[in-house]
């Protein structure tokens, strides 16, 4: 079994996504929808506004976003 360190712990335990994490689950949400889809960026954007699937997928709410 493996030991885990303080870092892992601390990893762990925490509760709050810090912004660069949020930002990064994201842009990856974004290029498996361009990889799946074969859309560019500019069509990514106007799918994920166009569809619903797509937004929910990708974690957007528009009327929650600062």
């Amino acid at each position: 079994m493996k030991q885990e360190s303080f870092s892992d712990m601390e990893y762990r335990c925490r509760k709050k996504k810090t912004k660069r994490e949020e930002f990064l689950e994201i842009m990856l949400r974004m290029y498996l929808l361009q990889c799946w889809f074969s859309l560019s960026d500019e069509g990514a954007e106007d799918a994920i506004y166009d569809s619903y699937a797509m937004r929910k997928f990708m974690g957007i709410n528009f009327f929650e976003q600062d």
